[in-house]
């Protein structure tokens, strides 16, 4: 069964349930292409909410899993405590945290940060 992309005015409000902030129309539109299966890239300000543009969709698409790329570790350390507060398993991936376990295929269960 395909996957059917919600509309706007059922993504908007489950966004700010979940996340606590109203999103703004470039995250909606962020979101809807990346639940499209679309490449997004977005360029904003820092503060601006770019975060809340990858991690929304995790809200759409069950257990599925995404990968983060971030040019900092900081960053990713910053997503994974920010979404463990949301209840949401993240791990940033990198060289004190690799490890087989994490790399098996089928045992990972978390979202990545990278």
């Amino acid at each position: 069964m395909a996957f059917i992309v919600p509309p706007v005015d059922q993504i908007r409000p489950r966004i700010q349930d979940a996340f606590g902030v109203r999103p703004c129309d470039f995250q909606i539109r962020d979101v809807v292409e990346q639940l499209k299966r679309k490449d997004v890239v977005t360029i904003s300000p820092t503060g601006s909410g770019k975060s809340l543009t990858f991690w929304a969709p995790l809200l759409f698409t069950g257990n599925q899993s995404s990968i983060i790329i971030t040019a900092l570790t900081i960053i990713g350390d910053q997503n994974v405590s920010d979404l463990a507060r949301l209840g949401i398993s993240a791990v940033n991936l990198n060289s004190e945290t690799a490890s087989d376990k994490l790399f098996r295929v089928g045992t990972l269960s978390t979202k990545l940060s990278w």
